[in-house]
């Protein structure tokens, strides 16, 4: 890994403090749907640094450290600049047309606890669409998954089907049932080999059948892409 970079940034504005810069960051990261860990690794720099940018230590996002950064999300799909992400100059990142997508079998950033406006949810989830085709993405529009998933949270997944559906007894999926329903729900196993019940996790639901018991499901999908909606509020 490279030292870390030491050009620093002039703050000319609210934009150009270090939070600001830590937050868009953060969003570009999402953005290309990588950890932490993966941006480094791609982008040559010290893990420990890049945790202290993104919580807007140590001064900051560097210029040297935003090249780098830039390079790196490049590759997964996703355009940005310099001045964009120092000082919000500019366009706001944005998906590369002829990216082509990586492989279904590459592990998506599972989930982020950040909040966003649903747009920038949007934008996303398309670039979820794009790297995994066969995907199924859903709103949560009840209380039964919470508190790891709350209403108007988005949720994604690839679909398993047939015998490959016993593979996620215990996860939460997103689950098309055989009546044409979809919904997310912690699956288990049942005596009937075929049949399923579906759970939900949260204890003070109000969902009227907190356990769905021996139903038939067309396919399920792990959940692996999670992003908490800013603002939500779905009756």
């Amino acid at each position: 890994m490279d030292s870390q970079p030491i050009k620093k940034v002039i703050i000319e504005d609210e934009k150009s403090t270090p939070q600001a810069r830590a937050s868009r960051l953060r969003r570009v990261r999402n953005l290309a749907n990588l950890s932490r860990k993966e941006l480094c690794e791609k982008a040559g720099i010290n893990v420990n640094t890049f945790k202290g940018w993104e919580l807007a230590r140590y001064g900051g996002l560097p210029r040297d450290g935003a090249k780098k950064v830039i390079l790196a999300t490049k590759q997964c799909g996703i355009e940005a600049t310099i001045d964009w992400l120092l000082h919000e100059i500019g366009n706001a990142p944005k998906v590369l047309e002829n990216y082509a997508p990586i492989s279904s079998t590459q592990q998506p950033l599972e989930t982020t606890h950040i909040q966003h406006d649903e747009s920038y949810a949007n934008t996303e989830l398309l670039l979820f669409r794009k790297n995994h085709p066969n995907s199924i993405d859903l709103k949560i529009y009840d209380d039964g998954m919470e508190p790891i998933y709350e209403k108007g949270d988005l949720v994604a997944g690839t679909p398993l089907n047939g015998e490959d559906i016993k593979k996620l007894i215990h996860q939460n999926c997103i689950i098309h049932l055989a009546n044409g329903q979809i919904v997310a729900r912690n699956i288990r196993a049942t005596k009937e080999g075929n049949k399923f019940s579906l759970i939900c996790i949260n204890p003070k639901t109000t969902v009227t059948e907190p356990i769905i018991h021996n139903v038939e499901i067309s396919s399920a999908a792990k959940i692996i892409w999670h992003r908490k909606i800013l603002g939500e509020d779905i009756e």
